[in-house]
């Protein structure tokens, strides 16, 4: 708890100077957008998302260029609280209670979200929740602060030296900042500035997001506030419905959901920012870039204009950085809508027009800052990131023509949404519906409830058609997180409107309504069978007590090698206490990607090729193989060559459940050992 909790102060003194910094970057049409005192609230909760992006763009285009280092990061956080000092009067306190509130509950939240992937100890046993599985990317924060910008794949290296990462790494080289000016742990950064911090700007943007609609759609009034905040919670702890799914008869649930229709990544916020949690940091930036463009759009005063250009390059750069899928794609889908509306809407087709060399000016802005990193990201890519065609992983049962179609598609949007997404779904796919058809509300001809329309109508009719050519073809979950930010405002908005709706006709269900769906949420978020947000491996017993006295050793790792030095541990020792067989795919080798900051030549193949996917496959698994062959047993002396010539692998922890722990022979040969424990064996090269 300890560990979790250090993780969650940190991520809210991060979100605190996000804070303060985008209050002094805000642009002066954010300002004018916002004349009243009481919009104050909305300004601050909209201020750590620009000021991150700002902050991110800078520290990873100039770390690409002049080294990631901890000079580096002294010297732009020297720049920024002089910046900060010289612009204090844009500096406030907001007075809303409502505020408060809400920073208290999701610093809560944060905790209970860092707790999924932090060490929990117990009777000397270390036990980590199930997103460990994707979080075990804090090797690739380690690497990062080992060997700087671009970023080394820390599981692959050739002739001792790590290969390339080809994978978006933005929130990780953001987090690594923690390692490199502090010296604590990559999994400590990933935990407080990856996961915990996250928690806080994502919540923070749906809020500001939910607060801008709202008042401009009517809803601004004192008591609107209280009821949107109320419905704002409601939809955001909003978990899968699979428990009221069971309740469909039998028949309907065969027909149209088939126990081979996947659907991993299509989950709330809360469950996948204990995952991905970069995607949705991402989507932020998304939602934040649509913002200052509907302000551009309106915009007439050239210094303003200037202003929203220059942020809106500066962001679309650290969305790219952050997750191509959330930072980019959303926006191709978006220029589809637009070109609709350009045709139809004489209005758009003016103001678009007119500024058009602003949009111009951002795309090279964003172009010229990112350009180090995509050069990095796809020189070497061998295939195209997406493909055309129903979603593979999600479209075998319906293949054969139109009518199976037909019957994908009903089942993709009326019974797997809703049961993977949650009420946050139906309310806010039911706004936007009814405010397509609804005359009487085709009548708030607001631009940025507009562009969220558009936003979702297209993702959630491309994705369908739409995939990704990597391994797990979930392109369509990544994709759709801006959607679901704004499908998340758009159901606070939906709420807020019935329960004014109902509260100014005197009738007192309003309140009933809120406890009917409180416990709707509840049931969906707590059914034992059915919850995902928080689950603790407990398997295997017997290898946990090894497991965390054998951790200790890695200290002693650190202390006999320098932090290039490649390291080596059995990859197939510890595999099952995440899930699964040690060699399958859905594991992670957690003792040495969480624990060890140094790099190593091979892991769980599946797992460490995720990150550089043009490394050759059959390759890493031969290695790996090799390797567990050579702890599995007495190596001899090829065995003992080939990991010091080949890998060049400076030192070797050994542990009680590898075969090479009694065996270790032929080893000292090449390697002296340093350090015997009844836990651990170090070996360091001659």
């Amino acid at each position: 708890m300890f560990f979790a909790l250090t993780a969650t102060i940190i991520a809210l003194v991060t979100y605190i100077f996000a804070t303060v910094f985008g209050m002094v970057l805000m642009p002066s049409a954010v300002l004018l957008d916002n004349r009243n005192e009481e919009d104050k609230e909305f300004i601050a909760l909209l201020s750590p998302i620009l000021g991150t992006a700002v902050w991110l763009a800078a520290i990873i285009s100039l770390g690409l260029i002049m080294g990631y280092t901890a000079p580096l990061l002294y010297t732009l956080f020297t720049i920024a609280f002089v910046f900060i000092y010289l612009k204090r009067e844009k500096i406030f306190i907001p007075k809303a209670k409502f505020y408060w509130i809400f920073l208290i509950i999701i610093t809560v939240v944060a905790f209970v979200s860092c707790c999924s992937i932090a060490p929990l100890e117990f009777d000397g046993k270390i036990y980590i929740g199930s997103s460990i599985y994707d979080h075990v990317k804090v090797a690739l924060i380690d690497s990062i602060a080992n060997f700087g910008l671009p970023p080394r794949n820390p599981w692959i290296a050739d002739n001792g030296i790590p290969v390339n990462v080809v994978y978006y790494y933005g929130l990780h080289a953001f987090a690594a900042q923690l390692t490199i000016l502090t010296g604590l742990s990559g999994y400590m950064a990933d935990t407080s500035l990856v996961l915990g911090f996250s928690v806080f700007i994502s919540t923070s943007t749906i809020l500001a997001l939910s607060l801008k609609l709202a008042q401009r759609t009517g809803l601004n009034k004192p008591q609107h506030k209280k009821f949107l905040f109320i419905a704002f919670c409601l939809m955001y702890f909003s978990a899968r419905l699979s428990v009221y799914f069971d309740l469909l008869p039998q028949g309907i649930k065969s027909a149209f959901y088939p126990a081979n229709l996947a659907m991993v990544g299509f989950w709330p916020l809360l469950i996948n920012c204990m995952w991905t949690s970069q995607h949705y940091v991402a989507a932020t930036f998304t939602v934040l870039i649509i913002y200052l463009y509907d302000l551009l759009l309106a915009c007439n005063e050239k210094k303003s204009v200037k202003e929203l250009t220059i942020f809106i390059g500066i962001i679309a750069s650290a969305a790219i950085m952050t997750s191509i899928y959330a930072g980019a794609f959303p926006f191709v889908f978006l220029l589809v809508a637009f070109v609709f509306v350009y045709i139809r809407n004489s209005k758009f087709r003016e103001d678009f027009n007119s500024k058009l060399p602003s949009v111009l000016w951002a795309v090279v802005i964003a172009f010229i800052i990112v350009f180090p990193y995509v050069l990095h990201i796809f020189i070497d890519l061998k295939e195209a990131p997406v493909a055309f065609g129903v979603q593979p992983t999600y479209g075998d049962s319906f293949r054969g023509g139109f009518l199976p179609l037909l019957k994908y598609i009903l089942s993709f949007y009326f019974i797997v949404l809703p049961k993977h997404l949650g009420l946050f779904y139906v309310f806010g796919l039911g706004f936007v519906i009814v405010h397509i058809f609804n005359p009487k509300m085709r009548q708030e001809q607001d631009r940025l409830l507009l562009f969220g329309k558009l936003l979702a109508i297209t993702t959630l009719i491309i994705i369908v058609f739409v995939h990704s050519t990597f391994y797990s073809n979930d392109f369509g979950w990544r994709t759709s997180e801006p959607t679901s930010l704004f499908l998340y405002a758009f159901s606070t908005l939906c709420l807020t409107k019935i329960f004014v709706s109902l509260y100014e006709s005197k009738k007192k269900i309003v309140y009933a309504l809120v406890v009917f769906i409180t416990i709707i949420q509840a049931v969906a978020l707590f059914y034992p069978k059915y919850d995902s947000a928080i689950i603790i491996h407990t398997n295997h017993p017997e290898l946990r007590e090894t497991f965390t006295k054998a951790v200790k050793g890695w200290e002693r790792v650190r202390e006999v090698t320098d932090k290039k030095d490649l390291v080596l541990s059995n990859p197939s020792a510890f595999g099952v206490l995440t899930g699964g067989s040690n060699t399958a795919g859905n594991c992670v080798d957690v003792f040495f990607s969480c624990y060890a900051r140094r790099n190593t030549p091979v892991s769980i193949p599946i797992f460490s090729w995720c990150y550089s996917m043009d490394y050759d496959l059959d390759k890493l698994n031969a290695r790996f193989d090799r390797v567990v062959k050579f702890f599995e047993g007495a190596p001899d002396q090829n065995q003992v060559n080939y990991i010091i010539d080949d890998l060049k692998v400076k030192a070797i922890l050994v542990t009680p459940v590898d075969g090479l722990w009694k065996n270790e022979g032929k080893l000292l040969t090449r390697y002296k050992k340093v350090f015997s424990t009844a836990d651990y064996k170090v070996f360091v090269a001659n």
